[in-house]
């Protein structure tokens, strides 16, 4: 990974926001084999869209508002950019070639948030990093998972 510290290592922030990134992909790649057994596929994007949706609002919990205070115009205009695109494609029903958005729509989103965060982490330093990390894990574990939150 080539998101670091000073001292070269990611962020615990960086750390937790790829491993849950890495999640994410591994349940796309799972929704995406087509499997003969009933209610198996709609079961996995099922899961695929909980864990996305709970992910992205820990997101806009924990990073956007750091990102608002931090950085500049452009990238919370990236931050507002990728959550207007997850609402449009979550809204709708999930099917192949909306999976296919999906998966384009997560890889965008995936990269964004690399460079979004070693930018972030350059900005507030890696003490900040490392408590919006923890924050960011506990947040997670109570995010509303529709996205957007109704």
């Amino acid at each position: 990974m080539t998101l670091t510290d000073p001292r070269g290592d990611p962020s615990l922030l960086q750390t937790v926001v790829a491993h849950e990134h890495e999640h994410i992909e591994q349940l796309l790649r799972e929704a995406r084999v087509n499997t003969p057994t009933p209610g198996v596929r709609e079961q996995l994007v099922g899961q695929l869209i909980v864990a996305l949706g709970g992910h992205l609002n820990t997101e806009a919990s924990v990073v956007a508002p750091e990102v608002e205070h931090a950085l500049d115009a452009d990238d919370r205009e990236r931050v507002a950019g990728d959550s207007r695109q997850f609402r449009d494609l979550l809204g709708g029903r999930i099917d192949d070639p909306a999976l296919d958005e999906l998966a384009a729509a997560i890889a965008d989103h995936v990269a964004l948030y690399d460079g979004l965060l070693r930018r972030l982490g350059e900005a507030v330093g890696a003490d900040r990093m490392a408590t919006l990390g923890f924050e960011f894990g506990r947040a997670a574990e109570t995010a509303p998972t529709r996205f957007p939150p109704s």
